[in-house]
């Protein structure tokens, strides 16, 4: 039992505890984790018990479900002449001791033309053409677009799995994932299975994606125990590459306030971390994650109840105010933040999109 749970059940007992696992979108991982402590503290409370037993099953039904439509969709890509993997969530449960205790979420593949060579700008406009056929509606951002439900579940079309906001930093990155795509196999996917990235590249994908919730989003325990999950499935190897990418993308600071808090949370052995801990910026962030939780506070939901003029005028203050506060963090990424929102808000208008 990690120290974290440890205190919330000694100080707040379980159903503080089952309140903060749901708040963080953990509930599936930290039932694992309370199994043989059930009667410690006072003992579970039996409604409480049940409430956790259903939603654990509910998890487990979910993750069955989203496995299935990822195969499903990417043996369909495969079909149409585009190769694909699945980002982040299904891509990551397998790092868990039981997959399908992770707490999903929407489904992300990445895809791409089966030609090599092909620039951002073309993938994109491919992509966006063959799933138009499909879904003439589609959204369309600068990295992914939007599909059709199936069976309730959000799918998102990557062109790219991320980016960044400062244009020198995201040249680089781009590179880094269009080298990547060189390495990958062709082959379509197996009976029942789809393929996922590589352990090297999930260091360097995750920790973006950590980052980009920090700036978007709002953080919490779910995209950090991900995070660990990584690492303790990564070689030296994979770890001493991937923080070289880390530093050119000026992550280096983020990458220690990271491993500060998966050493305090999650209790993760130095010898498993590729950086030392930051143990100011780790604290920063751990009051981040523990005030907003995941997809917390800056995530501006509220929006969605006013006038669209309104709404988008309240995004950007919402984003003004975060990327000030940012900015003695973050520096360069921050301050590209606006202008990029600008010119992406331009871009998207002049494209159709």
């Amino acid at each position: 039992m990690t120290a974290l749970i440890r205190d919330i059940l000694s100080n707040d007992g379980w159903d503080e505890l089952f309140r903060f696992a749901k708040r963080h979108s953990i509930l599936g991982v930290v039932w694992d984790e309370v199994q043989d402590s059930l009667t410690d503290f006072g003992g579970i409370p039996p409604f409480t018990l049940r409430q956790w037993l259903t939603l654990v099953g509910k998890i487990e039904e979910n993750n069955k479900l989203i496995d299935e439509i990822a195969w499903r969709i990417s043996c369909r890509f495969a079909e149409d002449g585009l190769p694909s993997m699945i980002l982040k969530g299904q891509g990551l449960a397998r790092y868990y001791p039981i997959p399908h205790h992770r707490q999903p979420g929407d489904i992300d593949i990445w895809i791409w033309p089966d030609q090599t060579g092909l620039s951002l700008s073309r993938r994109r406009d491919t992509i966006t053409e063959y799933v138009r056929k499909i879904v003439p509606n589609t959204r369309t951002c600068y990295h992914h677009t939007s599909f059709k439900r199936i069976q309730g579940k959000v799918i998102e079309v990557h062109f790219t799995p991320s980016w960044m906001y400062s244009p020198r930093k995201n040249r680089y990155l781009q590179k880094y994932f269009d080298t990547y795509l060189l390495t990958v196999s062709r082959e379509r996917p197996q009976s029942g299975r789809f393929r996922v990235p590589s352990e090297e590249f999930n260091l360097v994908f995750i920790l973006i994606h950590l980052y980009r919730h920090v700036f978007d989003e709002g953080i919490g325990l779910r995209q950090m125990m991900d995070y660990d999950m990584v690492l303790r499935h990564s070689s030296a190897e994979d770890k001493t590459t991937a923080m070289r990418h880390i530093r050119a993308l000026g992550l280096a600071r983020f990458a220690g306030a990271v491993m500060y808090v998966l050493t305090e949370v999650f209790g993760t052995e130095p010898r498993l971390l590729p950086c030392e801990p930051d143990e100011k910026e780790g604290r920063w962030l751990y009051r981040q994650i523990m005030e907003g939780g995941n997809f917390g506070r800056h995530r501006p939901a509220s929006s969605r109840k006013k006038s669209a003029t309104t709404a988008h005028l309240h995004n950007l203050g919402q984003r003004v105010l975060r990327s000030a506060e940012l900015l003695t963090h973050y520096g360069e990424e921050a301050s590209w933040a606006i202008p990029w929102r600008i010119w992406h808000w331009v871009w998207r208008r002049l494209k159709g999109y």
